[in-house]
């Protein structure tokens, strides 16, 4: 929910970390299943994901009958090529992972398991 009201602000990290590229993570709680695909399309329209290398997404993906959340995002992202991965325990409720914020991360998933790894700077 954050990061929908930080486009476009001083707090945005859009540019801050272009050379290494950005994992972008999002864990939803309170927004609607709009609400998430508005917050990645305003994303995309105001360049925030030129330098994205990965995206992650939490649990609590909001689910709706019209269109699957996953058809959603590869309309949203188009041809970009950005891996990304679904279901991922961070955020609200455990089991949880903590992200840390500015590092530098590694993560490889396959056949629905995963690591990931930080070296901070």
């Amino acid at each position: 929910e954050i990061g929908v009201r930080l486009v476009g602000s001083e707090m945005c990290i859009r540019d801050r970390y272009s050379n290494d590229g950005i994992i972008w993570y999002f864990d939803n709680c309170e927004l609607s299943y709009y609400e998430v695909i508005r917050t990645l399309h305003k994303f995309k329209d105001n360049g925030y994901f030129k330098n994205t290398k990965g995206i992650i997404f939490g649990r609590n993906i909001l689910k709706d009958n019209k269109i699957s959340f996953e058809d959603a995002l590869k309309n949203i992202l188009g041809d970009t090529h950005i891996p990304v991965i679904f279901d991922i325990d961070i955020g609200h409720t455990s089991p949880k992972l903590t992200i840390i914020n500015g590092s530098i991360a590694h993560i490889v998933s396959q056949n629905g398991k995963g690591k990931i790894s930080f070296n901070l700077v």
